[in-house]
């Protein structure tokens, strides 16, 4: 019997007990298991073919870091969405993202890949800075909470060429999606799961951080998620198009969120979409079935 490594994010916001009997009750017939620490070297053992596959438990930002590194290995890797949003997860539900031999579509800025969000800016930092006793204890809410704090301006110099076309500008935020929704909002009603390329959304900064600019930034918001997108956009404060090659310069160190990851990006990266090595199966987060 084949070998399989699991990965469990003690972290994730729906992190329980639960975790371990989901996996084998979904692949105890095919697979015997080995436990592994999520910053452990679990690459070596799948690179060696001692292993034939890893199953990954937790969030959207525990799939992105082992998805990083195995990126390049011809596996079978398991998603088990045991984090707070698990937005990966309702993206492959709502519409499937694989190709007739299972290999995702997913996002590559620079050398790393994003499985549904690149994003920066206004509310983006909810996904890495919601503390984890918050995320456990309130769950989605947790975010909510955070994104009135985080209710802010941004002032960001981007230099963005889109299949390219120059948009180039100062923006308050930034969101690169192959997905069809983000942060609960399911805006992007021009996602094809099946399209070897992606959607951008910008908002542009009216200047500081202050009250009358917050006003300001508010009806673009909620143009972009709350009535949301049915075809492409290029007005003078929001723009929403689709790309095949996108090219993005941070003119200054800015952080953005990858998956809900936090990753300081500075300089050039081009951005583009394209399937995944390992073949991706994903399992929503449910209780196992008991046995008598």
């Amino acid at each position: 019997m084949d070998l399989c490594i699991v990965v469990t994010n003690v972290k994730s916001g729906n992190y329980s007990s639960a975790v371990r009997p989901a996996v084998a009750e979904r692949l105890g017939d095919r697979y015997t298991f080995i436990d592994f620490d999520l910053d452990a070297d679990y690459v070596t053992p799948l690179s060696q073919g001692v292993a034939q596959a890893i199953a990954v438990c937790g969030g959207d930002g525990t799939l992105n870091s082992v998805l990083n590194r195995v990126r390049n290995l011809p596996v079978r890797v398991y998603y088990f969405a045991f984090g707070t949003l698990n937005e990966r997860s309702k993206i492959h539900y709502l519409a499937s993202t694989l190709d007739e031999e299972g290999h995702p579509l997913i996002g590559h800025v620079g050398p790393t890949l994003f499985t549904y969000v690149l994003a920066a800016g206004s509310f983006t930092s909810i996904g890495y800075s919601t503390g984890i006793k918050h995320k456990k204890r309130f769950k989605v809410l947790a975010y909510l909470f955070k994104a009135v704090a985080e209710y802010k301006v941004h002032n960001m110099p981007l230099d963005i060429s889109i299949d390219g076309d120059d948009v180039s500008g100062d923006f308050t935020l930034m969101m690169v999606l192959k997905s069809p929704r983000c942060f609960v909002f399911k805006f992007n009603r021009l996602y094809n799961p099946t399209d070897h390329g992606g959607h951008i959304l910008l908002i542009r900064s009216p200047g500081k951080d202050n009250l009358i600019n917050r006003i300001r930034i508010f009806f673009p918001l909620f143009r972009a998620f709350f009535i949301g997108f049915r075809k492409e956009v290029d007005h003078k404060t929001i723009v929403f198009r689709h790309f095949s090659n996108l090219d993005v310069t941070f003119a200054e160190k800015i952080p953005c969120a990858v998956d809900g990851e936090r990753k300081n990006m500075r300089g050039y990266y081009p951005v583009s979409v394209s399937p995944l090595t390992p073949r991706l199966a994903i399992y929503p987060r449910r209780k196992p079935r008991k046995t008598k």
